[in-house]
This record gives C-alpha cells, sequence and structure tokens, in this order.
C-alpha cells in the first residue's frame, strides 16, 4: 500500500514480454506499493493504479483528454477526488519530453523534462536494433528530472533496459510537501507509463 513519503527511490518495471503493459511500482525495501495492468490498443488514456496485483484495490484513476498532441492527463483517486494533472507540451515528442505538472486548481507546480534530449534519441534508436538493442540500452540510460517553479529538481527519474524488462528508477532529491508529493508521484508513474508507451 502507497504512503506518504514511500522509500526511495521507488522502481516502476515494465514487462516486455506482456500484452499491454504491466507495471509493478516498488519501493526501497522491495516492497509493492503500486500496479498497472494497461489494455493494449486503446485510443485515449484510461488507466487504473491498484495497490495490489490482484487488481482488487484501486487507487487512482488516469485519464487522457484525447489521442494525440498536448494530451492532458486527469489524475484522481479510485473514488473520483480529483488530485491534479499533467500535460505533454505540443512539440515535445521527437527530441525530448516535456511534461506540465498542476494541482487540483490547475496551478503549475512542477515540470518533468529529458536533463539530455541526445541520449533519449540514442536510446530509442538503439531499441529497435534486434538483440543489439537492448544490450546498448543497458548502457545507454535517458535521465529525467522533476522541476519545481523555483527551478529546484525534487526528483530525478533513470530510464534502464534488460532483456526481460524496462524500468524506471524514481529518486527523490529534495523531499517536498505531502500534498505536492500527492500529485507529483502518481504524475511521475504517469508520466512513465506515456514515455513507456513512446519508446
Amino acid at each position: 500500500m502507497l504512503t506518504f513519503p514511500p522509500h526511495y527511490p521507488v522502481t516502476a518495471t515494465f514487462s516486455v514480454l506482456a500484452i499491454g503493459q504491466t507495471v509493478r511500482v516498488t519501493d526501497a525495501l522491495g516492497t509493492l506499493i503500486l500496479f498497472v495492468k494497461q489494455k493494449a490498443f486503446r485510443l485515449k488514456a484510461d488507466v487504473i493504479v491498484y495497490a495490489d496485483e490482484q487488481q482488487s484495490q484501486p487507487i487512482y484513476r488516469i485519464r487522457g483528454d484525447r489521442m494525440m498532441g498536448s494530451v492532458r492527463y486527469t489524475l484522481g483517486t479510485a473514488d473520483g477526488q480529483a488530485l491534479g494533472s499533467l500535460q505533454r507540451n505540443w512539440g515535445s515528442m521527437l527530441w525530448s519530453a516535456t511534461y506540465r505538472v498542476f494541482d487540483r486548481n490547475d496551478t503549475e507546480i512542477g515540470t518533468i523534462r529529458q536533463q539530455n534530449p541526445w541520449i533519449r534519441v540514442l536510446h530509442g534508436l538503439a531499441e529497435e536494433i534486434p538483440l543489439v538493442g537492448p544490450i546498448v540500452g543497458m548502457f545507454v540510460n535517458p535521465v529525467y528530472r522533476v522541476d519545481v517553479p523555483d527551478g529546484t529538481t525534487v526528483i530525478r527519474l533513470v530510464k534502464r533496459t534488460s532483456f526481460v524488462s524496462r524500468t524506471f528508477l524514481i529518486e527523490s532529491v529534495v523531499p517536498l510537501r505531502r500534498e505536492i508529493e500527492q500529485v507529483v508521484l502518481p504524475a511521475v508513474l504517469t508520466f512513465a507509463l506515456m514515455e513507456r508507451a513512446r519508446a
């Protein structure tokens, strides 16, 4: 079960063998805190995030408002309470990924961006090469950061690849207030889901 603050670093592991996306999110102690099984071939994102692999304890619901462009993802609790939203910047699809994080009052509280856009391009090209791609991908790891409006980096994400899975390692750089972290952490998970889909 997810509690705040979680034990960092948090690891989101994506199975590359599953149909659709299966994601296990564990804390530094190895405890499962979130689980996602996203159906393939959906035109718009509509994802339920659970506390358990049996999918009996829904926690979050993530919904996109469109298929392409500056998609805005609404972040809410399973019972419909709004938490905030995440919006992808139009024009950030080819060279880098930039997302803006908003609270429930639509106030911008953070930005998720690529630390080095060219690393992402190299990583994406490498993953397309059969057999060689996963090997190269294990050594070329895109890094993303979450910055608050004053420019301070509060969370780092490192994408890692192996033959059987892809992971995002989520590291806390600066502690966040609880009410901010309750929006930022599901926003970071949403970002990882969408970036994994683009990879």
